[in-house]
């Protein structure tokens, strides 16, 4: 049996601290499964399966990413986006541009807004991006997947701008979640190319061309650029024909 994908998700709240394991393995070519533990943190783990009998890959990834969502949207996040710690804005001067961005992004993550006029979350993420705030690393990790397309889309993008390391876990699980939409896949594995390097990049191209279909693994092996170009324009024309 092998691990294809894993996730682990945490829920930190008042007393709850637990914590909820996913894992989907491949038995054989044809035969895939997903499994999960849940339990309080530091302490022996239940155990369960999604899956009675063996299902396709494409199926086994619908549950896996479901099953994720439905986590998510309980409240759990990454080891990182829940125990990211936040910096302190005691000293900090409010008045400055930097300090505004860093305030109502500690805002965002309390559910408030201490200013007179309201910005959307991806906004500020994004203004953060643009103006090279390092200080907003923490605050965009907490925020990342708290909100809507956008938010994530910003926030990522900000990732790769700023270069946030430790937010490779999560944009692995991004990049690897067929519950997002390709383009916000696209820049998640971008993202990762981006803010990786020695092995673990090469670990990252690697999974990268496994995701890519035989015959573009195949061209790219032998350089054959030739073939790529065609493969491209025939999908190209394939899909102009079916929107016309």
């Amino acid at each position: 049996m092998r691990i294809i994908k894993q996730t682990k998700l945490f829920f930190h709240e008042g007393k709850s601290d637990k914590v909820y394991e996913i894992d989907l393995c491949e038995i054989n070519p044809d035969a895939f499964i997903v499994n999960f533990r849940y339990g309080r943190r530091g302490a022996a783990l239940k155990e369960g399966s999604k899956t009675p009998e063996f299902v396709s890959r494409e199926k086994a990834e619908h549950i896996f990413d479901q099953l994720e969502k439905e986590k998510r949207n309980k409240g759990y996040q990454s080891e990182v986006e829940v125990f990211v710690e936040l910096p302190s804005l005691e000293t900090l001067n409010v008045d400055s541009k930097e300090g505004v961005i860093l305030k109502r992004l500690e805002d965002a993550t309390q559910g408030i807004n201490s200013f007179k006029t309201g910005w959307k979350t991806s906004r500020v993420i994004w203004k953060a991006a643009q103006m090279d705030i390092k200080e907003a690393a923490s605050y965009i990790l907490k925020l990342a997947t708290k909100g809507d397309e956008m938010q994530l889309y910003a926030s990522v993008f900000a990732i790769r701008r700023l270069k946030i390391i430790q937010a490779s876990e999560l944009l692995h699980s991004i990049a690897h979640s067929t519950r997002h939409k390709q383009y916000i896949r696209n820049v998640a594995f971008d993202a990762l190319l981006t803010i990786n390097e020695g092995s673990e990049l090469e670990k990252i191209v690697s999974e990268l061309l496994e995701s890519l279909p035989a015959e573009i693994r195949y061209a790219i092996d032998k350089g054959d650029y030739d073939s790529l170009k065609k493969y491209y324009a025939e999908k190209f024309d394939k899909k102009k024909k079916q929107m016309s």
